[in-house]
């Protein structure tokens, strides 16, 4: 998948483009688990996103800045598992 900006300025929105449920291998229900965690592993944002067959981009603009660092957006499937590093500046 694909994440931009990246860096991204704390407090402004970043983007997680998911591939078409069509091309997500052997993703039975069509759904992603997304999760966005700080460095020492504390889940600061979790959702489930249901695909379709058009691409998928999810907007994360968080209600609270996010303090500079690096952070990880992990995105699980059925069948695979998703991962980048993402910079807050």
């Amino acid at each position: 998948f694909k994440l931009y900006p990246n860096p991204a300025n704390s407090g402004e929105p970043f983007y997680v483009e998911f591939p078409t449920a069509n091309n997500l291998k052997g993703n039975i229900d069509n759904s992603i688990l997304v999760v966005l965690l700080d460095q020492m592993g504390k889940e600061v944002y979790s959702s489930i996103i249901i695909l379709q067959e058009d691409e998928v981009i999810i907007a994360f603009d968080p209600n609270e800045k996010l303090s500079s660092g690096m952070y990880f957006v992990i995105g699980s499937s059925n069948t695979e598992i998703y991962r980048h590093k993402l910079i807050i500046q």
